[in-house]
């Protein structure tokens, strides 16, 4: 959400060890999730919360280095969602879904960004 001078900002990060897919998984299989919130640039100060473990971990352990692998996430969507507020600086309010690769621990690369839809509710027709 933006306002003048105020940005807030979440994410739902989804990951899974391995080449394990995210998007198209095996359902027995967990995958981890962590919920990360901030304000305005402050992505460095945001709140990061395990909520789920993935059952390919090893003792519920984050499947990437807890913090930092994850903050360093978090500022390379923050810049993207930057730039796409810049790009399009009429909407206020937007969801993007990002998608990810993690080689080595601190290097992490953005594959894509998409905008995520909202369609507007339509009316319910008058039948006379």
């Amino acid at each position: 959400d933006r306002t003048p001078g105020h940005v807030t900002a979440s994410a739902r990060i989804v990951t899974q060890a391995g080449a394990e897919s995210v998007t198209n998984p095996d359902v027995s299989i967990r995958p981890e999730v962590v919920a990360a919130s901030w304000a305005d640039e402050a992505v460095e100060t945001a709140v990061l919360v395990l909520e789920e473990t993935s059952t390919r971990s090893i003792d519920g352990a984050p499947v990437m280095t807890w913090e930092t692998d994850y903050r360093t996430l978090l500022s390379r969507m923050q810049t993207a969602a930057r730039a796409f507020g810049e790009y399009d600086p009429e909407r206020l309010r937007f969801e993007l879904d990002f998608e990810f690769k993690r080689l080595v621990p601190g290097e992490i690369g953005l594959k894509q960004m998409r905008l995520v839809p909202h369609p507007q509710p339509v009316p319910v027709p008058t039948i006379p």
